[in-house]
């Protein structure tokens, strides 16, 4: 028992002191670690110190020596890190658009807007403030960015509308109270360029009468290519029997107006995959007008196909065939040729109804030529008339023209064609001068055609307005108001003399019998109906007796005589009496007794013709 004892007794005192061993062995390991650790630490203290005296530091966050100049403390934690490991931190944080999160680099505590800016140079900074905007906006709900590259506004989201209308959505179809919920969060419109989207799905325009997900199953079904209907067996309209594998011609409803459409429309394929949005015959296809195709033969156009046509603004570039002008313009192929078909829509020929919709460039494209081709045969008799008016006005010379700051430098054809005003004749449909443009604003709001009529083809009634020998070139007529020789032809319809013409917005308003009365003498119409005098060749070469009105400067002197007081008749023939007298040469005295009845005579002619002199010296010349 007791060597059994002892011998268990003995084993227990060997490992105990096993055990202390290793324990005495671990510590020394411990003091040693320690040891060496304050040995850094002071190595560094030391390293640090030196460093100060030498002005470096050395970084926490790169651990490099760095010039004090590039010692940086952060505001909120008072961390101290160099410039460059603190730019670093905050560029990549930027280009992983994580913004929110950028704190210290030694503890969780948020970099102040304050350090950033002074971290960062002022490019750093605008790319730090887009993304850190763009952060905020697409992680709160409050803000929504528009979907148009070109505008990128920031809206704010407002409450939702409560309205809950039975409004329609598309083909009319009334909205179900679900769509009319949708509608009312997420469709919204940019003020700024007028987009309306979805702000759930990014939509551009708003799916109206579909959520979200309702318009995607929608956009996997087939719809008309025009007009957008979804298609089933009972609304698809039959292939052309020559086309009937064509898929460009693929996927058009019944409507006689689609159906129209497709046979216009090109049969090409486009190498993107989509179909040719041009028209049937040519030669080279249109560029995709897809807005989401991304196909690298895509060109560029100077429009999208959802933009709406330029002459209608009713519908997409893609809900009918288009062609491309020769400026670049695109439209609707019917569009253009109803454009021309519909000509002016006043009663004076003008020609913007040639011109592009967009940048008043004349249009030109094959597919036109047979629509063009009357209009541009006007167009050139009403040019080469307007500058044979240019000529005759003596204005080809004309500051307009040569003014390099007016519209119409160096174009006097242009300016010719805005200057005088051509009408076409009702009867012969041909094109004759009316008068300037100046003058349209006195003219009536209102014309009827009927009432536009050349002079070879108008009716005068007791006048003449055709000469047997000159034709219809020198006719004269008298004034529609008055009883003047008309001198101007203004709105097509009506001549004046200058009086009334200075009076041309009042007089053609006056009721008749409120118009002067007649002083000529000739039988004519009541005033304020046309009369041709006849021809003024004629008359001038004394080769056809005619009867004619008196002149502007004729009547307007005896309408002064009749209307002058009598007391001062009397003094104006006494006065024209003695400078007659003075004016008078003296006479041979053998003839003076011969004479004597005929000098009794004379005075009183000679006063009348020096009156009448005088009296057409008070009144100007008319321009003609």
């Amino acid at each position: 028992m007791e060597d059994g004892e002892g011998g268990s007794g003995s084993g227990g005192v060997v490992d105990e002191s096993l055990a202390g061993a290793d324990f005495y062995a671990h510590r020394r390991k411990e003091e040693q670690e320690n040891e060496r650790l304050l040995m850094e630490m002071l190595a560094r203290e030391e390293e640090e110190q030196r460093g100060s005296a030498e002005g470096t530091f050395t970084c926490d966050g790169c651990h490099i020596n760095q010039p004090l100049s590039a010692l940086f403390f952060l505001e909120a934690c008072q961390h101290s890190f160099c410039l460059k490991c603190l730019r670093k931190c905050i560029l990549e944080k930027v280009e992983i658009r994580t913004c929110s999160k950028l704190t210290c680099l030694g503890c969780q505590v948020p970099i102040s807007q304050t350090d950033i800016r002074t971290i960062l140079n002022p490019s750093e900074l605008d790319q730090y403030l887009r993304v850190s905007v763009e952060e905020l906006i697409n992680t709160n709900n409050t803000f929504i960015r528009c979907p148009n590259t070109q505008c990128n506004n920031v809206i704010e989201r407002a409450g939702a509308s409560s309205d809950i209308s039975d409004s329609a959505g598309a083909g009319n179809v009334p909205l179900t109270k679900e769509a009319i919920e949708h509608r009312n969060e997420y469709r919204f419109r940019c003020r700024e360029c007028s987009t309306e989207f979805c702000a759930s799905c990014r939509i551009v325009p708003y799916h109206l009468g579909k959520t979200c997900l309702q318009h995607e199953d929608d956009k996997k079904q087939k719809h008309c290519r025009y007009c957008a209907v979804q298609l089933n067996a009972k609304n698809t309209a039959p292939a052309i029997p020559a086309s009937a594998n064509n898929p460009a011609l693929a996927n058009v409803c019944v409507s006689a107006e689609c159906v129209e459409r497709r046979n216009t429309a090109c049969e090409k394929m486009l190498p993107c995959g989509h179909p040719c949005g041009g028209i049937r015959g040519e030669i080279e296809c249109l560029p995709c007008l897809l807005d989401d195709c991304n196909h690298d033969s895509k060109q560029k156009t100077m429009q999208l196909g959802s933009e709406y046509c330029g002459i209608c603004y009713v519908e997409s570039l893609t809900d009918a065939p288009c062609i491309m002008l020769k400026c670049g313009h695109i439209f609707h192929y019917h569009c253009c040729r109803l454009k021309i078909s519909n000509e002016w829509s006043g009663s004076r020929i003008t020609f913007g109804f040639m011109d592009c919709a967009l940048c008043k460039k004349q249009m030109a494209h094959d597919s036109l030529a047979d629509v063009l081709a009357k209009p541009l045969m006007l167009y050139n008799d009403v040019k080469e008339k307007s500058l044979v008016r240019l000529k005759l006005a003596n204005a080809e010379n004309s500051d307009v023209i040569k003014d390099s700051t007016n519209p119409f430098y160096n174009d006097p054809a242009g300016y010719a064609l805005y200057r005088f005003c051509f009408y076409p004749c009702y009867k012969c449909k041909k094109p004759y001068f009316g008068g300037e443009k100046q003058c349209e604003g006195g003219g009536p709001k209102e014309f009827n055609a009927h009432e536009l009529v050349c002079t070879g083809c108008c009716d005068s009634g007791l006048g003449k307005s055709k000469c047997d020998k000159h034709g219809t070139d020198y006719i004269q007529y008298k004034c529609r108001y008055c009883c003047n020789t008309a001198m101007w032809f203004c709105f097509g319809t009506t001549h004046f003399c200058e009086p009334c013409h200075q009076k041309a917005g009042e007089i053609p308003r006056l009721p008749r019998h409120q118009l002067p009365a007649c002083t000529c003498g000739i039988p004519h119409p009541p005033q304020g109906d046309e009369f041709a005098l006849g021809c003024a060749q004629c008359r001038a070469l004394s080769e056809e007796p005619t009867t004619t009105a008196p002149t502007t400067t004729t009547a307007t002197a005896a309408a002064t005589a009749a209307t002058e007081p009598k007391k001062q008749r009397g003094k104006s023939k006494r006065k024209e009496k003695a400078e007659n007298k003075e004016k008078k040469p003296k006479k041979p005295p053998s003839k003076k007794k011969k004479d004597k009845g005929e000098e009794a005579k004379q005075p009183k002619g000679a006063a009348a013709k020096g009156s009448a002199l005088k009296r057409r010296r008070k009144v100007s010349s008319p321009k003609v």
